[in-house]
């Protein structure tokens, strides 16, 4: 099989395309033909080695071992381990799973979930990182109900367009913030308003919110937090390494301030598939790749500034 190994710390050059044995499930293990993959923040952050501290588990000046990265799946059962009893041959699943960036990946059946049934394996594998996040960070970390008003600063991103949409679904008036170029895709996900972070501060602002869902970072964490209503809950999912230390110090101290560690697993999958089926949520897929430019899709990952969730087709479906 064909897969990504990324050998060293760097951007889309430190992956190479190799010719490796597909991999054989454990007893509890179902093989997985890749049909498609996306890439995520993470997956950017995790070639290029930051932030630092990461590399005190990863390795320091180059990863400890080859690995193949990525971590969205969707594709199509090809064998089973001995103790899988839910899926079988030929089913259409999809999941979080590292290595994601091959052919052929192995993963515990508790960990996958049926592909939606309005889905195609490319709208599928957009899902798994991005939609868990967001699901998570409003649902169980936000603790989002009917009615409140929710803020989502970074709302044109893969988590972002998600989130918009999944905000909506819980029931709550969505603020959502973007860039200029994105505000009228905010509002038709169904951004009740939108602010327009070039041409305005979002936290200059008398409004106040029951739940704010922070992606971005982007302001200082002591003009955010004065957003929440007494009651409301502050859940940052930020790449800004200063504002996420700055949260999870908060949060020791407050239950209002939340550091999300979004949960991977099917359980969680089939949460979000019945949003997706009840079509109060859909992919927003900006760019489509082949299987030998997945470095290049990595690469506009690592620029920023993405308007949905880049998709990679890895075999035929």
């Amino acid at each position: 099989m064909r897969a990504y190994v990324q050998t060293s710390y760097g951007g889309p050059e430190a992956l190479e395309l190799r010719e490796l044995q597909a991999p054989m499930p454990a007893a509890d293990e179902v093989r997985v033909r890749v049909v498609a993959t996306s890439v995520n923040k993470g997956d950017w952050y995790g070639l290029a080695g930051t932030p630092f501290v990461a590399r005190f588990e990863g390795g320091f000046l180059r990863p400890k071992s080859d690995f193949v990265p990525g971590h969205d799946v969707a594709g199509i059962v090809e064998h089973v381990g001995a103790d899988v009893k839910a899926l079988s041959v030929g089913d259409a699943v999809y999941g979080e799973v590292l290595g994601a960036f091959g052919e052929r990946v192995c993963a515990p059946e508790r960990d996958l979930a049926p592909v939606p049934s309005n889905l195609d394996f490319e709208g599928a594998a957009t899902l798994p990182v991005a939609g868990l996040t967001a699901l998570q960070g409003l649902a169980d970390s936000g603790g989002l109900h009917p009615g409140q008003r929710v803020l989502i600063n970074g709302a044109s991103g893969g988590v972002g367009t998600l989130a918009v949409q999944i905000a909506k679904a819980l029931g709550g008036e969505v603020t959502g913030v973007c860039s200029t170029a994105n505000v009228e895709r905010a509002r038709a996900l169904g951004a009740d308003h939108v602010v327009d972070y070039t041409r305005e501060d979002f936290t200059d602002t008398e409004q106040r919110y029951d739940v704010i869902f922070d992606l971005a970072g982007s302001k200082p964490f002591r003009r955010v937090r004065g957003l929440l209503t007494p009651t409301g809950t502050l859940v940052s999912s930020s790449s800004n390494i200063g504002y996420l230390i700055r949260t999870a110090v908060a949060s020791l101290f407050s239950r209002r301030v939340k550091v999300l560690v979004a949960k991977p697993g099917g359980t969680q999958l089939r949460r979000l598939t019945k949003l997706v089926e009840a079509g109060e949520v859909r992919p927003v897929i900006e760019t489509r790749y082949a299987f030998e430019d997945l470095p290049e899709a990595l690469g506009r990952q690592g620029r920023g500034h993405a308007r949905g969730k880049s998709v990679v087709a890895v075999t035929a479906a």
